[in-house]
């Protein structure tokens, strides 16, 4: 009787150590994602920001303000992900 309350509570303990490693490897991952979209939309900032100096430089008033829309989506996205 002792034993089976014993491995009763085993289990349990495990059940609960299984579902925080779940819920780590979750976080883990999810982080893991964060940091490579963030890495992509530095690249993308880079290039539109080039791309922006280049219409100014030429004065295209239609390619900055596309641009200028590019980047602010950028700037939300890095917000969001609290990268900037």
């Amino acid at each position: 009787m002792i034993i089976v309350k014993i491995i009763r509570k085993l289990t349990r303990l495990l059940e609960g150590v299984y579902c925080l490693m779940k819920q780590l490897m979750n976080s883990v991952k999810k982080k893991a994602g964060e940091r490579e979209r963030t890495a992509v939309l530095r690249l993308e900032m880079d290039y539109e920001l080039a791309t922006l100096f280049d219409a100014m430089t030429e004065k295209n008033e239609d390619l900055k303000k596309q641009t200028k829309l590019k980047l602010e989506r950028i700037r939300q996205e890095l917000l969001r992900l609290k990268a900037l």
